[in-house]
């Protein structure tokens, strides 16, 4: 499948899933807009694979809670153009004792 000029936002992409999706879309020809609310070395270890292996990525680190991070976010990543793609991949498991 193609996605060649489609720019797609992954959030949670710091965990195995997202970076998974990611390398795909990635490989398809899509700019990826990376998110992580943490780790944000393993997002910047990604866009560094996946520009070497020829794609696009960028990295964007904020958390999803709260309204005032994911606009301002927002509106960095819109600067470039719209977001066509959306996986909505971020969450946590924390067990209650």
């Amino acid at each position: 499948m193609s996605w060649n000029g489609k720019r797609a936002l992954i959030t949670g992409a710091s965990g195995a899933l997202g970076q998974a999706i990611a390398r795909r879309l990635a490989q398809g020809g899509a700019t990826v807009l990376l998110h992580a609310n943490s780790r944000p070395e393993s997002v910047q270890a990604l866009a560094d694979d996946i520009a070497a292996a020829g794609g696009s990525a960028q990295c964007h680190v904020f958390d999803l809670r709260s309204d005032e991070a994911c606009a301002q976010a927002c509106q960095k990543m819109l600067a470039d153009g719209p977001v066509q793609i959306l996986v909505n991949n971020a969450g946590t498991n924390r067990p209650k004792n």
